[in-house]
């Protein structure tokens, strides 16, 4: 469901957050504390310097993240 069509909105990303819903009259309310699962892995993310010397080692990072940027916890290389 399209929760912002709806008046919700989520403000955080996986882990702890809330959700606040904004009527069109009236008073907006915020939940409690609710817990946002990370999706499936959708990319890998690649991080480290812009330059290689050859020869010379580099550090990179790769991270799996899922459709909306989370980091997929749950991945585990296949």
């Amino acid at each position: 469901a399209n929760l912002t069509s709806l008046g919700l909105k989520f403000t955080g990303t996986s882990g702890a957050g809330t959700f606040t819903f904004t009527p069109a009259s009236g008073t907006a309310a915020t939940s409690g504390s609710v817990t946002i699962n990370p999706g499936a892995a959708t990319k890998l993310v690649v991080t480290g310097t812009g330059t290689q010397t050859a020869g010379a080692s580099n550090s990179i990072t790769i991270t799996a993240k899922d459709a909306s940027g989370n980091t997929a916890t749950g991945y585990t290389g296949s």
